[in-house]
């Protein structure tokens, strides 16, 4: 979905947080459609370290996934 949006409406710099073994597999697919200069790749340890100022927060699937703290500590991350 990420590269639809990227390639579509060229939308320039989007940040993509995933877990390590999402984020490797995330790193080498973006390179084969050269579109690794346009994401930045972030682990979610390293969400408080992004000083860039945010236009959309999308979440597609995995606060399911996740206990209500580790939610309400992205929802503040975000709210920043």
């Amino acid at each position: 979905m990420l590269i639809y949006f990227v390639i579509s409406f060229q939308i320039l710099g989007h940040i993509y947080i995933e877990i390590a073994p999402v984020l490797s597999v995330a790193e080498y697919y973006l390179r084969q459609f050269e579109l690794d200069d346009l994401i930045s790749l972030y682990h979610p340890n390293e969400i408080k370290n992004i000083s860039t100022d945010v236009d959309l927060f999308w979440n597609a699937i995995s606060f399911q996934e996740m206990t209500p703290d580790i939610i309400v500590g992205y929802l503040k991350q975000i709210k920043r």
